[in-house]
């Protein structure tokens, strides 16, 4: 259901790339380099589309980074013989207080997380969809919860906006457009932050096990298609679908069913999961209308 042509989509992507720039008045791109799979594909295809001399990178690594994902960006630049500026943001980060709201109160803080979510069998639904929607199950009853929930969704939030806001930077000193790798999946069920505000988003059309087939296809290296995707946020990474519970593959092919309309009971049947996984995907989807909606405002009512 999820296949694609890669090739097509690559020179289609390509083709946007260079028609943004041109419409936009801009003289190249700026990306950030996580070393994850998104953040690398597209800058391989902008590198065809634009040329090594027409991107800047930007890896802004911080004390919780994977050591290993920093090196994949490093590596990617290199390969693409695109230009790039490593900047450690853990200074400013500490101004605010992140480590001591999260991490240092919870030294074990991944191996405690990924234990409370296989205690409590999360399936289809991530942290935010889950406070939003379940505040009064047994899961937000616990102390963990009660007492972290706050402060890991502030220390997420930072992380990803204050990578925004030098990104924003570097683009206006050289015209350049914030190129964004946010993905359809992530999109769709509200798996992001401040990482969607960005001047052009060529792979949110594409679900994440489309952008692992199309990356393939781009030739980005093996170690980076290989890895778990994770946010990054919390040492070392709690890979994302530890976090949202469900294999991306599974996610995206119940989206890909919700999209053309099929009811739960046929997509149950056809991809051989419970109903209760599905309508954890429709409550997400909701939960992410509402989101968009934002900000609330008197606009047009006056």
């Amino acid at each position: 259901m999820l296949e694609i042509d890669p090739e097509r989509e690559a020179k289609r992507i390509q083709g946007f790339l260079k028609a943004a720039l041109e419409r936009l008045h801009k003289d190249g791109v700026v990306i950030g380099l996580s070393g994850g799979l998104n953040s690398s594909t597209v800058a391989f295809l902008a590198k065809e589309a634009l040329g090594p001399h027409r991107i800047f990178s930007l890896i802004l690594p911080e004390k919780d980074s994977d050591p290993k994902n920093i090196e994949h960006g490093r590596e990617v630049a290199k390969i693409l013989g695109v230009s790039f500026r490593e900047i450690d943001i853990t200074p400013i980060l500490e101004r605010f207080g992140v480590y001591g709201l999260f991490v240092e109160r919870l030294p074990q803080s991944r191996r405690l997380l990924e234990g409370f979510l296989k205690r409590f069998q999360i399936s289809s639904l991530f942290l935010k969809g889950l406070f939003s929607f379940y505040p009064d199950t047994t899961v937000l009853k616990t102390r963990f919860f009660s007492k972290y929930k706050n402060q890991a969704l502030a220390l997420a939030t930072l992380k990803t906006r204050l990578r925004m806001v030098f990104l924003y930077y570097y683009a206006r000193l050289r015209n350049y457009l914030v190129l964004g790798t946010s993905d359809k999946t992530e999109w769709s069920i509200g798996y992001y932050d401040g990482d969607v505000i960005t001047d052009i988003q060529p792979l949110l059309h594409l679900y994440k096990t489309q952008i692992r087939e199309l990356s393939r296809f781009c030739g980005v290296i093996e170690e980076i298609l290989e890895k778990q995707s994770s946010g990054d946020f919390f040492g070392r990474g709690i890979p994302n679908e530890t976090v949202i519970g469900l294999p991306y593959e599974i996610i995206d092919s119940i989206l890909f069913c919700l999209e053309r309309g099929d009811p739960t009971d046929r997509i149950s049947s056809l991809l051989g999961i419970e109903t209760e996984k599905i309508e954890g995907i429709r409550r997400l989807l909701a939960f992410e209308k509402t989101r968009r909606s934002l900000p609330l405002s008197l606009l047009g009512s006056l």
